[in-house]
């Protein structure tokens, strides 16, 4: 295994020049992920095929330059926070003070505002042990930044295994009680050619016995049963009836979030028939938003359904939900996210 570093360009943001790094990890089995210190983000993620360790294929879809990466709008390969998804209407109460946030969705509040983790060189230290190899990335958040209450310091560390796992850790400390909600927002294809072929002909599995309903990309509050609807993925299902069939956030395809039962060791499977790639996830964070790129309207490869995000993390809007997990941070209790992705092959 072996891990390097290296130049990646450099990006003009608010009148100030940022150099930008990247960061290469591979395992012994030919899979190889990059990263860069713009946004604590996955740029490529690539794995062999099944029949040749040595034929290297890109596995996720992204931006091969920076300024589309931090200017499109859709999170690509990023962590994200201070608050990973949305926030009805911009507002939340903690202890009796409204707080009150950017809706840069919308009426919402959307992946900690106009300019949250995503926006922002991290610093970092590279990862090189026999057990694994990586990047450990980390980022100070001011006292009232995007209008979040308490200083926060944020380490984001990501590895690999010769295992071929892809773990990502999140670990956060506030000065004063918060909110805090962390994910990484990287869009996978499996097929390995993301310029012909789109996620519609993947296998999707999700152990998950209920979902959130949403009215305007916010829950309702209610924990809905997937029996006999759409979002059942108890077993492997074909994406693509599916999401044409699912059509109620304005663009036919998944932005929901699925409700983690606890049972399953790897409770989220996605596979690709064609080439017989299989990715697992397992996860600490009580749901996951599943989406499948469905407003992307740019040139091949950027259309919709093109790529899926597993998003975990905490419930949409929890602040705002009594019944729900509560995202809130305490300067004694230290935030903690695991998060892990093992990639194989199947029959």
């Amino acid at each position: 295994m072996k891990v390097e570093e290296s130049d990646f360009g450099s990006i003009t943001i608010d009148n100030n020049t940022l150099h930008v790094k990247k960061i290469t990890f591979s395992n012994d089995n030919g899979y190889c992920a990059e990263f860069i210190s713009l946004g604590a983000r996955l740029i490529s993620f690539k794995g062999p095929t099944k029949t040749n360790p040595n034929a290297m294929e890109e596995l996720t879809l992204n931006y091969p330059v920076l300024e589309p990466m931090y200017s499109c709008g859709g999170y690509y390969g990023c962590t994200v926070g201070r608050y990973a998804n949305r926030i009805a209407k911009g507002t939340f109460t903690l202890d009796g003070t409204q707080y009150k946030l950017a809706t840069n969705n919308g009426n919402n509040h959307l992946h900690g505002g106009i300019k949250g983790y995503d926006k922002y060189i991290w610093k970092y230290e590279l990862i090189n042990n026999a057990k694994e190899i990586g990047v450990l990335f980390s980022h100070i958040s001011p006292d009232m930044d995007e209008g979040y209450p308490g200083e926060v310091s944020v380490n984001a560390k990501y590895t690999l295994n010769n295992k071929n796992e892809l773990k990502w850790e999140f670990i956060a400390n506030s000065n004063k009680k918060t909110i805090i909600n962390i994910t990484n927002h990287t869009y996978w294809n499996l097929s390995g050619d993301i310029m012909h072929r789109d996620i519609r002909d993947h296998l999707l599995k999700v152990v998950s016995r209920t979902y959130l309903p949403a009215e305007d990309m916010i829950p309702t509050g209610e924990f809905k049963h997937v029996e006999d609807t759409n979002f059942d993925f108890k077993e492997s299902t074909v994406l693509g009836p599916r999401l044409d069939a699912i059509t109620d956030t304005g663009k036919p395809g998944l932005d929901h979030c699925f409700v983690f039962d606890g049972n399953a060791m790897f409770p989220i499977a996605l596979m690709d028939p064609v080439s017989k790639r299989r990715l697992q996830l397992s996860s600490n964070q009580p749901g996951i938003q599943l989406y499948t790129a469905n407003w992307l309207d740019g040139a091949v490869p950027h259309t919709q359904h093109r790529a899926i995000a597993f998003e975990p993390q905490m419930y949409p809007d929890s602040i705002n939900h009594e019944n729900f997990p509560q995202p809130i941070l305490l300067p004694d209790r230290p935030y903690k996210h695991t998060t892990t992705i093992r990639f194989d092959f199947y029959e």
